[in-house]
């Protein structure tokens, strides 16, 4: 969920805030890793700058032949909590895993994507967003208050270890792709 400004200029701003947990996702969390602590917060600040030039209609407009393109930088900050149970992970630089009966888990997450995109204006209140980009991330991983956790050297036969089960901190390159639906609040 989000909020978007937009003055009379190039500038718009916009800042979105996500949550999620086991009650809200228990349909989408049904048969996958995450158990009944899952939580999950998102923060999401972004700047764009518009090319089209001043006009007597608003940039958002969506004129034939010129659609309103942006640039824009996005600032991302992610934190999930969840209480795993009889899985594994991998310590990093550890040739070995750890395998456990319960574990607190713990993903941080911060990055800033540069990204391109422009907008389209339907029904004269209805903002479709499509938007591409590129980006950095730091994430940290963290498991603690293992129960029974045991030393293995390859459980399941995995070749092909989840992300999340990479304990420790990382940079990592990003791609983003997307779209967003919004309506228009004020005149247009």
């Amino acid at each position: 969920m989000g909020l978007e400004y937009h003055g009379y200029d190039r500038m718009a701003y916009s800042l979105e805030i996500g949550f999620g947990n086991n009650l809200l996702n228990q349909a989408k969390l049904n048969r996958v890793v995450w158990g009944q602590e899952y939580s999950f917060f998102e923060l999401r600040p972004e700047i764009k700058w518009f090319a089209k030039k001043k006009s007597s209609l608003p940039w958002y407009i969506w004129t034939t032949g010129k659609l309103p393109r942006y640039i824009a930088v996005e600032g991302f900050y992610q934190e999930m909590h969840d209480q795993l149970e009889n899985s594994d992970f991998n310590p990093k630089a550890n040739a070995f895993d750890i395998a456990y009966e319960e574990a607190s888990f713990k993903k941080i997450k911060i990055g800033a994507h540069v990204k391109y995109g422009f907008k389209v204006l339907i029904w004269k209140k209805v903002v479709i967003d499509f938007y591409e980009g590129i980006g950095l991330a730091y994430r940290k991983i963290s498991y603690t208050n293992l129960v029974n956790p045991v030393l293995t050297e390859d459980p399941e036969g995995e070749w092909w270890s989840q992300p999340y089960k990479n304990q420790g901190a990382y940079f990592l390159f990003q791609f983003s792709l997307g779209v967003r639906v919004g309506y228009v609040f004020g005149k247009v």
